[in-house]
Formats: structure tokens, C-alpha cells, sequence
């Protein structure tokens, strides 16, 4: 729970934002995917995906919907790049050099709900309707964000993580680390984030490390 009066990103917000994309046709979210998997290569790792899903389902049962997520390690082709890409409302797929910069299970957990809540922006969805209006739409531009974008991601992610049992503070060494978050851009959130934590109350045994952590890091370091 929130400490005093204050509140973080309210619950009927966040509803309606799921609702929101997940009315946009199940075709244009299939386009989006088919475009964006030209970019990286799925690693041949179930084991490891499927520990990255249940973390994204321990996130995301609180709000009550019957989502389904499916998060892949994946290796970006463009070795410039190392992205997070979320298709919302369930999918989503992390480039394996930037998990392998995570060193706390709570850290993997911010950084899937941190991305997931940038994805729940009206300014995404607006970006996204966009492209599909286009001849040869590029998918890449929907995942610019703004500040004020990112901004509020943090707040929702604090919230996630914290109703989800993680330690929160994951999220403050997430911005310290490769993500792709702009490197001008993470003091900003890293103060953001704790500004947020701040407002809570301290939880109890928060989870940082799980034994299937562990296990997952020995696959981790073998890729």
C-alpha cells in the first residue's frame, strides 16, 4: 500500500488502457510482430522463456485480466542494437545481451514491467494506429517514447512490481544498466523511481533472487 494519501498510476487507468489495445484487431498486432521479428532471431531457450512468462504473469495477474503473456529472449540482429520490444497486451521479447547485464531477479521483473507499462500510453497506441496507416510502416518508430512517456512508466512499473511482491528498487539498477533506455535519460528515471518508492510502504521478504533465478543465470552465462 501507499504511504499517506498519495497514489500511484489508479488501477481504472491502467484497465482501460489494457482494454483500450486490446481492442485494436488481433491482425494489426500479428503485422506488428511479423515486422519487428526482422530485427532479432528467437533463442531456441524454452526453459528460459518460459521463466521470463511466469515473471510477467506474477506482474500482471494483480490487475485482474485473463492475460496470457509470453516473453522471448531473443538476439538482435543489428548488433548496435539491444532492444526490449512489448506487444500489448501479452507479448513481448528481450534481447538476450541486456538480460545478461541483469544480476537480481527483481531487476528482470522491472524491466518488464517498465517496458510493459510504456506500451499502455495513449501516445504508443496513437504511434501505432499510425503505422498501420501507412504503405510500408515501420513498427521501430512506435517504440520512440517520450520523457514524459517514460515518466509515467516508472510510476506504473513501481506499482506493478511492488503489488507483484518484488522489491521495487530493482527498477532504480535497471536505469544504471545496458537498457534501452536512453543513457541521458536513466538519472532522470532513477531519481523518478525513487521519488515513487518513497510513497510506499516497505514490503515484507520482497523478492530479489529466487532459486529458479539462479538456474536461469547458469543458462544465462552459457548463451
Amino acid at each position: 500500500m501507499l504511504a499517506g494519501a498519495c497514489t500511484s498510476t489508479p488501477e481504472t487507468l491502467r484497465e482501460k488502457g489494457i482494454e483500450r489495445i486490446s481492442q485494436l484487431p488481433p491482425a494489426a498486432r500479428t503485422k506488428i510482430q511479423i515486422s519487428l521479428k526482422k530485427n532479432f532471431d528467437v533463442a531456441p531457450t524454452p526453459e528460459i522463456h518460459r521463466y521470463l512468462s511466469q515473471i510477467a504473469l506474477r506482474l500482471l495477474k494483480p490487475l485482474k485480466k485473463n492475460l496470457s503473456p509470453k516473453i522471448q529472449m531473443v538476439t538482435a540482429r543489428d548488433q548496435e542494437t539491444q532492444k526490449i520490444w512489448v506487444i500489448p497486451p501479452e507479448m513481448g521479447f528481450i534481447d538476450q545481451r541486456i538480460l545478461k547485464s541483469m544480476e537480481f531477479e527483481n531487476e528482470i521483473a522491472a524491466l518488464i514491467a517498465f517496458n510493459w507499462e510504456r506500451t499502455q500510453d495513449i501516445g504508443f497506441e496513437r504511434r501505432f494506429i499510425t503505422e498501420l496507416d501507412e504503405i510500408s510502416p515501420d513498427f521501430r518508430k512506435i517504440y520512440i517514447f517520450t520523457e514524459n512517456e517514460d515518466l509515467k512508466a516508472v510510476e506504473g512499473a513501481v506499482d506493478l512490481l511492488y503489488n507483484a511482491g518484488y522489491d521495487p528498487r530493482g527498477l532504480i539498477s535497471v536505469f544504471s544498466r545496458k537498457t534501452s533506455v536512453d543513457k541521458d535519460r536513466a538519472p532522470i528515471l532513477q531519481e523518478k523511481a525513487r521519488r515513487t518508492i518513497a510513497f510506499y510502504k516497505p514490503l515484507i521478504n520482497p523478492t530479489v533472487r529466487s532459486q529458479e533465478f539462479y538456474q536461469i543465470r547458469k543458462k544465462l552465462d552459457q548463451q
